[in-house]
């Protein structure tokens, strides 16, 4: 059983850090909270061991994506299968406040602003959410 228990905990380890990479690789890895969340616990049962994996609350979304008003944004199953995401806005787009964050953290802004960036965050939102 020891032995197993070690294979468990370095399936675990494995999971986590390809979770991490494709974090990274998609680039969806700016803050870090999500990457920082992502753990796994290997627990003793009656019937033998359970592997269990935690991330926080909001990578659902991330994992799953969140369709607009009106692309509908799919995503692939562990069986290759592709399945339309749960999770949409359905009257209204993405909240400003945060869409506005989510652009000056990644450094967006119209070619030849420079510093100006901040100031322009807000057309910029409205180019992204309706004209995308």
């Amino acid at each position: 059983m020891e032995s197993l228990e070690r294979y468990l905990n370095s399936f675990g380890k494995f999971v986590i850090q390809q979770s991490r990479n494709q974090l990274t690789r998609k680039k969806k890895n700016v803050t870090k909270s999500l990457y920082n969340s992502l753990r796994f616990e290997v627990l003793k049962t009656t019937e033998g061991f359970s592997v269990k994996f935690y991330m926080a609350d909001f990578g659902k979304f991330v994992d799953k994506g969140v369709s607009g008003n009106k692309k509908i944004n799919e995503f692939t199953t562990y069986d290759n299968k592709t399945i339309q995401s749960p999770f949409q806005y359905t009257t209204k787009g993405p909240p400003i406040d945060i869409i506005s964050k989510w652009i000056g953290m990644r450094g967006i802004a119209p070619k030849g602003l420079g510093k100006a960036r901040s100031k322009k965050n807000r057309s910029i939102y409205f180019s992204f959410c309706f004209f995308s």
